[in-house]
């Protein structure tokens, strides 16, 4: 299996912009016409419990 890794990640530690992001990222998978979806972004796991 082949698989999509970034070779540069972009570290997310604003709450308002990683909110942002993975709603969009929610919406294009949700989306009929996309198969699949790939960011290279990193957002710190207390902000991503804050989140949840």
């Amino acid at each position: 299996s082949i698989s999509m890794i970034p070779q540069n990640t972009i570290e997310v530690i604003d709450e308002k912009v990683a909110a942002s992001l993975l709603k969009l990222l929610e919406n294009l998978e949700d989306h009929d016409d996309v198969q699949k979806v790939h960011a290279n972004f990193d957002i710190d796991q207390d902000l991503m419990e804050k989140l949840s």
